[in-house]
């Protein structure tokens, strides 16, 4: 399910995709900026208000997610954000032709975890 479907209606204009789905223990977190967005604070103001969100839907669950090693941009966001890196995936997805190494990373949304 697509708990973020119409972000806007939250007080955000958004240039990409966001998805929250809730797992047994965890929330799986999941974004795309368009590309000729990045750059712009976009993702940063997504992934806190997708925080907000899960702290008030899921109180207590950690929200996890999957970023591509060469996305440096997107990692230095979700740390802002707060999230910290929890494992490191070699070759774990195959994308143009190649595998692509892939880092997970967890985050506990409450009051302090966004600064």
């Amino acid at each position: 399910m697509n708990l973020f479907k119409g972000l806007e209606k939250f007080g955000l204009k958004t240039e990409g995709t966001e998805n929250l789905f809730e797992e047994e223990k965890e929330i799986f977190f999941g974004i795309g900026v368009n590309p000729e967005d990045c750059g712009r604070g976009y993702g940063q103001q997504m992934t806190r208000k997708a925080c907000e969100i899960a702290q008030r839907l899921f109180p207590g669950k950690p929200l996890y997610l999957e970023v591509r090693t060469w996305n440096t941009r997107a990692v230095r966001c979700y740390e802002k954000a707060g999230f910290r890196q929890e494992a490191y995936l070699k070759d774990d997805v195959f994308l143009n032709g190649r595998f692509c190494d892939v880092i997970l990373m967890a985050c506990i949304c409450d009051d302090d975890s966004a600064t």
